[in-house]
């Protein structure tokens, strides 16, 4: 019975945070991991999101470039139907003769998300979130013959939210005393892992990312997601 129990409250509290106000989670973003001038990364991943149960799915996509013998750019993009994510980064890596491989990243992001008001749910919200950012990765690239990479990231960042919260009574009225206008500065902590296997130019991708926003205590009608695991493919041309 004291199992029964706690399994309820477990999948009550999976099913409350699936609901909630979820403005960001953390985005899959390929780990750019360029070894040389000219060589091309075109990603595309499915992924999900959540605290416990998932409750964002999102396509997405990444091109990273070396522009140089040191300096590589980036760009990624994410949808997930009540959400949509973009950045733009560059930065500078270095790779050894062991194969270990050192990567720094300066970055912008521009995000949003929102939920109208349906049969389902009687609130709606809405708004977006700039993001400036760094990133350090480090790991190794084409070990063997499945040519794998491993990866570990970190990424820090500053996000400035500017959402809004509007609930409604039984006849559809607006409830002044449940309004929120959430705009607090929060800083952002995402440590990441990526894998990849595969052949020269086609390898499968899995990566988990984790995300710490420090002030979302501030916001009582908003949270954020967790985790985001994501799977795909990314092909290389050199």
């Amino acid at each position: 019975m004291r199992k029964f129990c706690f399994a309820a409250l477990a999948l009550l509290a999976c099913l409350m945070l699936g609901s909630s106000c979820s403005i960001y989670h953390p985005h899959a973003v390929e780990m750019p991991m360029i070894s040389q001038k000219g060589e091309v990364h075109a990603d595309g991943a499915v992924a999900m999101s959540g605290w416990l149960l998932p409750d964002v799915f999102t396509l997405n996509t990444t091109l990273s470039y070396g522009l140089t013998d040191w300096m590589a750019v980036q760009g990624h993009a994410n949808y997930g139907g009540e959400n949509a994510y973009g950045q733009l980064a560059a930065g500078v890596y270095k790779q050894t003769a062991s194969h270990f491989l050192l990567e720094g990243y300066l970055g912008y992001g521009y995000g949003g998300a929102w939920r109208g008001r349906d049969e389902d749910h009687n609130y709606e919200y809405s708004g977006n979130y700039h993001l400036p950012f760094v990133q350090f990765d480090c790991g190794f690239i084409d070990l063997g013959k499945p040519h794998f990479d491993v990866g570990l990231g970190l990424k820090g960042g500053l996000f400035f939210p500017d959402f809004e919260y509007h609930k409604y009574d039984s006849d559809g009225a607006e409830i002044p005393a449940d309004y929120e206008h959430f705009t607090t500065m929060n800083y952002l902590l995402e440590p990441m892992l990526q894998m990849r296997i595969g052949s020269e130019k086609v390898k499968f991708r899995l990566g988990l990312g984790l995300g710490f926003l420090d002030n979302m205590s501030e916001a009582s009608k908003f949270t954020y997601d967790f985790y985001t695991l994501s799977a795909g493919v990314t092909l290389f041309f050199r």
